[in-house]
């Protein structure tokens, strides 16, 4: 049995308040959550963009950022996917988490 912690912060007891299942899960059986899509977009960004940096043949055509965006994207999507910390499906369904996912995601994913 888990010890009750010696106080709640604001954003803790809202939480409980919004959903007590939630909190257990976050903060005492600590389960992770998947990360939103725009952190793997965000860390595809900088992925590519040390690459480009890297090979330092500026000025790059279209097609060959489109090459280094796509690797650097399929890299996070990977990443995440092998971790188990998230499904594709869930980047893509309609409504709050998946409205407004990143251009191209479907066809990066293979799925159009």
């Amino acid at each position: 049995m888990t010890s009750r912690p010696k106080y709640l912060s604001h954003s803790a007891y809202s939480q409980f308040l919004r959903c007590g299942l939630q909190y257990k899960y976050e903060r005492i059986d600590k389960v992770p959550a998947p990360p939103a899509w725009y952190f793997i977009g965000g860390r595809a960004v900088h992925l590519a963009t040390e690459r480009m940096d890297a090979a330092g043949t500026w000025p790059y055509a279209a097609d060959q950022l489109k090459e280094f965006w796509e690797a650097a994207f399929d890299q996070e999507l990977n990443t995440v996917t092998i971790t188990g910390t998230i499904e594709v499906s869930s980047l893509l369904r309609p409504g709050r988490t998946g409205a407004h996912h990143p251009p191209g995601t479907s066809r990066s994913l293979g799925l159009r």
